[in-house]
């Protein structure tokens, strides 16, 4: 029998992507999509080419009436922790579109969720999953390839649309109450993500953003991040001001070796060929850490097994990565280095 999955929400510009990996998964049959959006409700659908998804103006009422075992979270990011509670407490998994949360309050709150409801709350990074050359180098270091490392650097971003030009993703993208910020949560949870997966939770976190080349827009278009840690560091950059593509857009530092990404794949430099220009690395080079292409199809397979998701997609790594967002927001609004962890957020009875 086939998981029934349901699409939460499609004002993250990701939702494309999860309808058409959905479709494709074995043991899973996409059945429903709920937003109260309904012109681009329609459109996505559409452009799926599926007519027998059935459509709910709301995700509470898509959750009402259908019998579902996972849904994607495609919404706000400021609504993942309702939507996750929600689908939660009616035992749904679900898979969050990057990031889970740009406040460790809110990654709290789903992180008790699945806890207390016993599901499975896994984050996608696209960087992650398909045929790309970022999560086999992830794995790469991981594994020692580059001796101990000590340093990750990251830089993503490029142009975005003007706001006057802004689609129902960009409207909310660009409002700092739903996305966090601007850049610094759009592309800034990349390289925290790499970060945290490589180094662990850094001791402190100091950030500055700020609107360096647009006019257009109420937020940040680039940001920057400096993590520390005891023996070693992370510099993270994101931008929606730059033209074309820097040569390397994330380097790994090790005691051994350094590994560079590129968009044509990935360079080993070592103290044996860095004088040639390092050993460009075929996929084959690098250890591939799941058999399946992507989050919705690596769910599908461990649940069938009963089994846990992969580290790097579960709550409690990406619960670490909220924690770095949160501390870099507020190392942007003090001007100061904030110190990690930060105070857990409990409920008193003031909250009430």
């Amino acid at each position: 029998m086939a998981f029934k999955v349901g699409i939460a929400g499609v004002t993250h510009g990701h939702v494309s992507a999860h309808l058409r990996e959905w479709r494709e998964v074995r043991g899973a049959e996409l059945v429903a999509i709920g937003d109260r959006h309904r012109e681009e409700r329609e459109k996505r659908v559409q452009a799926a080419g599926d007519t027998t998804i059935h459509q709910y103006d709301s995700i509470e009422e898509m959750l009402d009436h259908e019998k579902l075992d996972i849904v994607t979270v495609c919404t706000e990011t400021s609504d993942h922790a309702r939507v996750v509670e929600l689908a939660a407490a009616r035992g749904v998994h679900c898979v969050v579109e990057k990031p889970l949360a740009f406040s460790l309050a809110d990654a709290e709150r789903m992180l008790a969720a699945a806890g207390k409801y016993g599901v499975q709350v896994v984050t996608n990074y696209p960087t992650r999953w398909g045929p790309r050359a970022t999560r086999r180098a992830l794995e790469l270091v991981k594994r020692g390839g580059i001796g101990r490392p000590y340093e990750v650097r990251h830089r993503g971003g490029g142009t975005k649309p003007r706001a006057i030009d802004a689609n129902t993703f960009f409207q909310w993208l660009y409002q700092p109450p739903f996305n966090g910020a601007g850049a610094f949560a759009d592309y800034c949870c990349y390289g925290a993500d790499m970060a945290v997966g490589i180094l662990g939770a850094p001791a402190s976190v100091y950030a500055m953003a700020g609107r360096w080349q647009r006019d257009d827009l109420i937020t940040d278009d680039n940001a920057r991040m400096l993590l520390q840690y005891h023996r070693g560091g992370a510099v993270i950059e994101g931008t929606w001001s730059q033209f074309g593509h820097l040569p390397y857009s994330t380097l790994f530092l090790g005691e051994e070796a350094t590994l560079a990404l590129t968009d044509k794949g990935a360079v080993l430099y070592d103290a044996q060929n860095e004088g040639q220009g390092g050993r460009t690395l075929e996929l084959e080079d690098l250890p591939l850490p799941t058999a399946e292409a992507s989050l919705p199809e690596h769910l599908i397979t461990c649940l069938e097994k009963g089994e846990r998701c992969v580290e790097s997609a579960g709550i409690r790594h990406h619960r670490d990565v909220a924690e770095v967002l949160d501390a870099g927001l507020r190392s942007i609004k003090s001007g100061q280095v904030v110190r990690l962890p930060l105070p857990l957020p409990l409920m008193q009875a003031s909250d009430y």
